[in-house]
């Protein structure tokens, strides 16, 4: 894949970006009730992360708050997105753990303000409401929005295959344990929070096909033709992620 990964992820976020500012939500600045430790990204939306970091120069601010990271096992997935659609679309039942659900807020909010939203993972982008959780206590999205939400997580995997996928946090300490990512890995002081996130860490893995309800498939269909019809440098995403 010769083209800069960056570009075809920010080309992805654009594309459901402008999607989304069709729905009607009801989210807001300074509502944070979604804004837990629950949190999945790829090594690719990681990397986009860490360079955003090192360019505002707030690399010893950025350990420090990775270091808060406590890893509960109710925070740690056992299959990446792909790997369960995968297995779904074989007719393969997937064990997942039970864990007590971890509600803990993200150490990057501060007075209920994310201080990484320009370069947030698209795990956090797409977690909206219709309703007012503070309210309501639980978020309301509606059928399309999560089958499309669904197929663009698994595009994005795709874009990360063979790297990285976790928690978020699992994922940022993996990768600054690299030496590639020095200048801020300097600043991480606590050894066995790196070798943890290192062994929790899964590989992303290539789309398998799509996990699609038969409703959603006309409008979801729109929204992939949409997707890979982007254009980056001369070229479809679609073709950039076949390698053609």
């Amino acid at each position: 894949m010769s083209h800069d990964r960056k570009e075809i992820l920010e080309g992805i976020l654009e594309v459901y970006e402008t999607w989304a500012e069709d729905q009607t939500f009801a989210c807001e600045k300074g509502c944070a009730s979604c804004c837990t430790q629950n949190v999945t990204m790829t090594a690719v939306e990681g990397e986009f992360l860490l360079n955003y970091i090192i360019e505002i120069g707030k690399q010893k601010w950025f350990a420090e708050k990775l270091q808060l990271w406590n890893g509960k096992e109710g925070n740690i997935p056992s299959v990446t997105h792909n790997t369960f659609a995968g297995n779904c679309l074989q007719g393969i039942e997937t064990e997942t753990p039970e864990h007590e659900s971890q509600e803990e807020p993200c150490p990057f909010l501060e007075k209920n303000i994310c201080t990484i939203y320009q370069a947030r993972p698209f795990g956090c982008r797409c977690f909206a409401s219709r309703t007012d959780c503070r309210k309501t206590g639980s978020a309301e999205q509606s059928d399309e929005l999560v089958a499309i939400n669904t197929v663009t997580m698994q595009v994005i995997e795709h874009l990360g295959q063979k790297e990285f996928w976790g928690n978020i946090y699992d994922v940022l300490l993996a990768l600054c344990a690299l030496p590639e990512n020095r200048d801020i890995g300097q600043f991480l002081t606590d050894t066995d929070t790196l070798s943890r996130a290192q062994r929790r860490v899964l590989t992303a893995k290539p789309v398998p096909g799509f996990l699609i309800m038969p409703e959603e498939q006309e409008r979801v269909g729109r929204f992939l033709n949409l997707l890979f019809n982007k254009e980056i440098q001369g070229k479809t995403i679609e073709n950039i992620l076949n390698n053609k």
